[in-house]
């Protein structure tokens, strides 16, 4: 199994949205939505609306963008994709409020099963917390990016028979108790523990830029590694605001 990221094939060499509106019918398209329904729910639940009205502008939001025709007049140059992104589903979002509602929930659509309910848990709609649906785009964004180092790391940990060391990934050290109790349980050295969380946690590092590069990739396929650190700081911060 892979340590870090560098071991995992790449997906990005050719760019995951040109693939997409080539044949919106594909795994690239796929991959796309998968990506951003999340921020996309998030957009629009920061829009003061009722988690089900969001749900399905999300639902015909992605419709829509499966379709084709909104990547196809996608234009890179005039800007980067999220932001392309935001801009459709303001438009949406301003379709539907100045109709009154007129897409209202038919049993007659075609729903993509996602995990509206997880994702109104993990995101706190409800907190009082007042941002932009813009910021709630982009802090959705990155929390799955996170998710999705982590689940890949976790994958890897379960096959070692590491997982035991996952709850210690994204927190301090732990105390030299909990150090101890987790060495007895793998049959190793406490030292080899501590080995062990840093291999692991720099491993999470990496696959954490992996998924950055993965993103900026999907939009132009070719990544250089100042332009993640300058996305993982711009991401960094949207976290911390």
């Amino acid at each position: 199994m892979p340590d870090t990221a560098a071991d995992f094939p790449d997906h990005t060499r050719q760019s995951l949205i040109l693939r997409a509106s080539i044949d919106p019918t594909g795994p690239a398209m796929e991959d796309l939505c998968e990506l951003y329904w999340e921020p996309v729910y998030a957009f629009y639940r920061s829009c003061k609306i009722a988690s089900d009205d969001a749900q399905d502008l999300t639902q015909d939001f992605l419709a829509q963008l499966s379709q084709g025709a909104w990547l196809a007049a996608y234009d890179p140059m005039k800007g980067r994709f999220k932001s392309w992104l935001t801009m459709k589903a303001r438009s949406t979002f301003t379709d539907w409020y100045q109709h009154e509602r007129a897409k209202k929930r038919s049993g007659g659509k075609e729903h993509v099963s996602w995990d509206f309910p997880g994702a109104e848990e993990r995101f706190s709609f409800g907190s009082g917390a007042e941002i932009t649906p813009e910021h709630a785009f982009d802090r959705s964004l990155i929390q799955c990016l996170l998710v999705r180092a982590y689940q890949r790391l976790a994958a890897d940990l379960r096959t070692r028979g590491h997982e035991v060391l996952l709850p210690f990934i994204e927190r301090d050290e732990p105390e030299h108790g909990e150090i101890t109790a987790v060495a007895s349980t793998l049959g190793i050295s406490p030292a080899a523990v501590s080995s062990s969380l840093y291999r692991y946690r720099k491993a999470y590092r990496d696959l954490l830029r992996d998924e950055v590069k993965r993103l900026l990739g999907a939009e132009s396929g070719d990544v250089s590694e100042d332009a993640v650190d300058e996305e993982l700081q711009n991401l960094s911060a949207l976290l911390n605001h």
